[in-house]
């Protein structure tokens, strides 16, 4: 059952996170809400009626929904599914006379804001760029929903994979076999990318893919290993090795059809490797693209940033890839960078609060330093991709000072010889605490070279020049200024007060370190100090 509620609390924020608004000013997002109605609906009630008239736009604050079709014999087919921040309802209103095509379900409890007709029509005329989204989206439904039953690529609605529990075993056996236990974590990589990707483009093929992706490589049992890893990191091959190589999926195909329950339904692995992908059936087109994606950016293949594996991905799209899949791949991908930033956020959250508690100065000299350090970036024009890895990098850089004696970090003195030794260790420290965490691999680097010097005379590890990352270099300037210009207890002015430098002061200090900047982002530094 829905309930009408009145929009009498503050949903700027998240409104603004839904990707159809982003870009938009919080007093824009405002006049929209206003339009808007909020209701909930409970599991298992329906928002969408096939066949029925449009008169609605949603937006999914809360919640998973499905959407449905009844299939020329009746039965119930599954066409995506539809989660938070997310719009849907937008075809029937683009389309004059149009009805709904599909039954969209609640699977959980659900809270939804609804645009009347009107409304929405308004909205993206007053708003281009709302529109241009929508349009986009509009795309999304028509060519991931709709074209697979077009072109009539269900072959069987009832799809349910079993096999015998114990010869599965054997099998993922002999995946490790064929190619240790990189090929192994592939194949699961594969496979959970797979499924995401089965969810939105054709529900009804998850299980079949998702066996497929596990299984898929297990034929390069037939393969030297030597040629496997070869093709792995991606080198060179003869002729021979590679119609071997093109030939491990037929062998893959034979080894699985000892399983009956397999052999019929994910038969299709012989085929993705095809040059173009018109002649794959469409789960052999979702795991192609699964399969190439995960090698480019698996540590042991290709080792590839994501960025990098999906420029390559987009390249062939159209002729080895089908666009609508590589579409649903770069979906995908935008929602996880969304979660990690969410996750990188609330890590810097914790660690501000832990630097605090250690040692107010470390925590605020954090805050600065990524103060400085983004007025650069800006200054500089770098990517968003750059300004969101400096902000981490420069937030959490000094983290390995957790571990520096209380009675050293605060000493109000120059220390001993022996005592900065110890201070010299918190760069590396502050690497390793983040160099497991999946994702931060590029910040370990950027923070354990935010001492090193131009010349070569820093630590840890006396890199020189452009040796030093390029976002390294941001963090020393910004790391020093805001060092300088910030009251030490082991710096003190004729009253024996804790002393801090001027602007004025600390640009010349900074000028007269001969061989400790990049001379380039100094400059840049300078520009913009006195907006500091």
């Amino acid at each position: 059952m829905q309930e009408t509620v009145d929009l009498d609390y503050n949903i700027t924020a998240e409104l603004s996170k839904i990707s159809l608004f982003a870009g938009i000013t919080s007093e824009d997002i405002n006049y929209i809400i206003k339009k808007c109605q909020k209701k909930t609906y409970k599991t298992g009630e329906i928002i969408i009626k096939e066949g029925t008239t449009g008169d609605r736009f949603y937006l999914v604050m809360s919640g998973k929904l499905r959407t449905t079709r009844q299939s020329s014999s009746g039965e119930e087919i599954i066409l995506s599914y539809i989660d938070t921040g997310e719009g849907f309802g937008e075809i029937a209103l683009l389309n004059k006379n149009k009805k709904r095509d599909a039954t969209v379900t609640a699977i959980t409890d659900t809270v939804l804001l609804e645009l009347s007709k009107a409304d929405f029509t308004e909205i993206i005329k007053k708003f281009p760029q709302v529109k241009k989204k929508i349009q986009r989206l509009r795309k999304e439904r028509v060519s991931l929903s709709e074209d697979f039953i077009k072109e009539k690529k269900i072959s069987n609605v009832s799809r349910s994979v079993t096999g015998d529990i114990p010869i599965l075993e054997l099998i993922f056996k002999l995946n490790s076999a064929a190619g240790g236990k990189e090929q192994v974590e592939h194949c699961k990589d594969t496979a959970i990318l797979a499924k995401e990707m089965c969810d939105i483009l054709c529900p009804y093929l998850v299980d079949d893919v998702q066996y497929a992706a596990y299984l898929h490589e297990v034929g390069k049992i037939s393969l030297d290993e030597k040629l496997v890893r070869k093709h792995r990191r991606g080198e060179e091959l003869t002729e021979e090795e590679i119609s071997k190589i093109r030939d491990y999926p037929e062998h893959s195909t034979k080894i699985i059809a000892t399983i009956e329950s397999l052999k019929d339904k994910i038969d299709f692995i012989k085929y993705f490797q095809e040059n173009d992908y018109k002649l794959m059936p469409a789960g052999a087109q979702i795991l192609r693209v699964a399969n190439d994606y995960q090698e480019m950016i698996h540590p042991d293949y290709l080792a590839l940033s994501p960025e990098e594996a999906l420029a390559r991905i987009k390249k062939k799209s159209g002729t080895a890839y089908n666009p609508d899949v590589v579409l649903v791949l770069e979906k995908i991908l935008e929602k996880i960078q969304s979660k990690n930033i969410q996750t990188q956020l609330l890590y810097m959250e914790i660690i501000n609060q832990a630097l605090d508690s250690k040692d107010a100065y470390t925590g605020k000299h954090s805050r600065d330093t990524t103060r400085i350090a983004l007025a650069i970036g800006k200054k500089m024009k770098l990517s968003k991709k750059d300004l969101n890895d400096l902000e981490l990098s420069a937030t959490l850089h000094d983290i390995g000072k957790i571990k520096v004696p209380d009675d050293i970090l605060n000493a109000p003195r120059k220390l001993e010889p022996w005592e900065f030794e110890i201070i010299k260790k918190h760069p590396v420290e502050s690497a390793v605490f983040f160099d497991d965490l999946p994702g931060f691999e590029k910040i370990a680097r950027y923070i354990r070279h935010h001492h090193e010097k131009y010349d070569g005379t820093g630590y840890p590890d006396g890199l020189k020049g452009e040796e030093i990352p390029f976002l390294s270099r941001i963090l020393t300037v910004a790391d020093v200024y805001s060092a300088l210009t910030t009251e030490r207890v082991y710096r003190r002015d004729e009253k024996g007060q804790k002393k801090a430098f001027t602007r004025e002061m600390a640009i010349e200090i900074m000028e007269n370190m001969k061989g400790h900047f990049d001379l380039d982002i100094l400059e840049i530094f300078k520009e913009i100090a006195k907006e500091l």
